[in-house]
């Protein structure tokens, strides 16, 4: 299991490692999370969208928000 986020900063760090790497995608269990910011049904879209063009990737295992919204 690999879990990154988007606030992390590393999401295109783990990509690039696991394209480099000889490990068979089938073998990662790859986790993310939504930034609070990202919340909605379209900004989480588009944010989905954008973390799998960051790792490299057509799939993420594992989608989460980062925490829960807070008034």
């Amino acid at each position: 299991m690999i879990d990154t986020a988007q606030a992390y900063h590393n999401e295109e760090g783990v990509g690039n490692t696991i394209r480099k790497s000889d490990i068979d995608c089938k073998e990662i269990f790859l986790v993310s999370k939504i930034w609070i910011s990202n919340y909605g049904y379209k900004k989480v879209k588009a944010s989905i969208d954008k973390s799998l063009d960051r790792l490299q990737t057509d799939h993420i295992d594992l989608m989460l928000l980062h925490q829960p919204f807070c008034d």
